[in-house]
């Protein structure tokens, strides 16, 4: 699954990812967190996440400590 890819669940069913994320980026969040249907890579995730303007630090290696 892409970003490309058609919706086959839920108010946005049939409709891409890309133009769901494009009006309604707050629902594809909730869709990751909630459901096991929107199965994308974690490139793709963060595109969605950055949109949303919810960033999620779980997602990230927030490792700033430098190793002697």
């Amino acid at each position: 699954m892409n970003l490309k890819s058609k919706l086959t669940f839920g108010k946005y069913k049939g409709r891409s990812i890309q133009a769901v994320c494009r009006t309604d980026p707050k629902y594809l969040v909730w869709c990751m967190e909630n459901t096991s249907k929107l199965k994308l890579s974690v490139e793709d995730r963060i595109k969605i996440y950055k949109k949303s303007e919810y960033i999620r630090p779980i997602i990230f290696n927030w490792d700033f400590h430098e190793s002697k």
